[in-house]
């Protein structure tokens, strides 16, 4: 696809399963000479036909996502691989997501950035409330077929009694591996356009790496953190996604839905996005929300 001037656009790369109504809002809401959309449709769904088409819409190859596995990584490569010409930013959401600001405020916040990678990169274990500060997730071996969603208790026991029989069983642990210090936090990241084709060159030549993390559970939360650590571009990592979400009595694995309570918190807070949204209904109440709070003449409103 040829972008005019894309070196000054966004790529927003969406990983989707239902919802489509949600994608599409966003979609229409965000200027197409600012914002270029990458999509990828989980090969499990049937929302692909509902997604609006449109000259700065690309669809990726689909995959199978599964909680967990490695599914997760190679959707969001597929929607990499798909990018041409250079971005300003490369954003990775989840359908449900939505702006916290307004474009406007979007498009004047990424352009003051200078060149910052913001996604969450926190050393393991010091800095993590994994279970095992994470290292658990790379130092086991994990056979993908009993990688499951937490509420599965069955598949859940068998994996967390695997996990801890090798993690105090040293000489069971993996030794080879691709680096010698992981990160991780947030699997969604804002990243600048050349840090993101240098991911893409970095993983054809070591392709050990990817390989490494076909057999991790959930290392779409250390992949990319550690791999921009080793990038020429680590001086430039703020630890923080810009990713409104909570996370308070969750047992699914994901973060709990937005309500109209979070709204003060949300436009309040430095971030660039929410999720997760469960209607476009919700999202509709946001903006007006929004542009009742956001009145002032040098703001622009949704």
């Amino acid at each position: 696809m040829n972008f005019l001037k894309t070196e000054d656009k966004h790529a927003i790369l969406i990983q989707c399963h239902n919802k489509p109504e949600i994608v599409n809002f966003l979609i229409e809401n965000l200027p197409s000479e600012h914002f270029d959309f990458y999509i990828h449709v989980d090969k499990k769904s049937d929302i692909f036909d509902k997604i609006v088409r449109k000259k700065n819409v690309i669809f990726s190859k689909r995959i199978d996502v599964r909680w967990g596995r490695v599914s997760q990584i190679e959707a969001t490569l597929a929607l990499f691989e798909d990018i041409k010409g250079k971005y300003l930013y490369v954003h990775l959401i989840s359908g449900l997501d939505f702006l916290v600001k307004s474009p406007k405020e979007f498009i004047d916040f990424f352009k003051k950035a200078e060149g910052k990678q913001y996604i969450q990169s926190n050393p393991l274990p010091e800095k993590s409330t994994w279970s095992w500060g994470g290292m658990d997730r790379v130092c086991v071996y994990h056979p993908q077929f009993i990688i499951r969603r937490p509420t599965n208790k069955f598949w859940k026991f068998i994996r967390v009694g695997w996990r801890e029989f090798v993690m105090r069983t040293k000489f069971l642990k993996r030794k080879r591996q691709p680096v010698n210090k992981f990160y991780g936090g947030s699997s969604w990241f804002s990243l600048t356009g050349e840090c993101v084709q240098w991911i893409k060159e970095y993983l054809k030549a070591h392709p050990n790496y990817l390989r490494f993390f076909k057999n991790t559970v959930c290392g779409d939360e250390i992949f990319f953190s550690t791999i921009v650590r080793y990038s020429p571009f680590s001086d430039q990592i703020v630890n923080e996604p810009l990713r409104f979400m909570k996370w308070r009595n969750t047992t699914n694995g994901g973060p709990a839905e937005i309500k109209e309570e979070d709204f003060t918190h949300m436009i309040n807070s430095i971030h660039v996005f929410a999720r997760k949204f469960t209607s476009v209904q919700i999202i509709k109440k946001y903006l007006e929300f929004y542009n009742n709070e956001k009145n002032e003449k040098d703001c622009k409103k949704f």
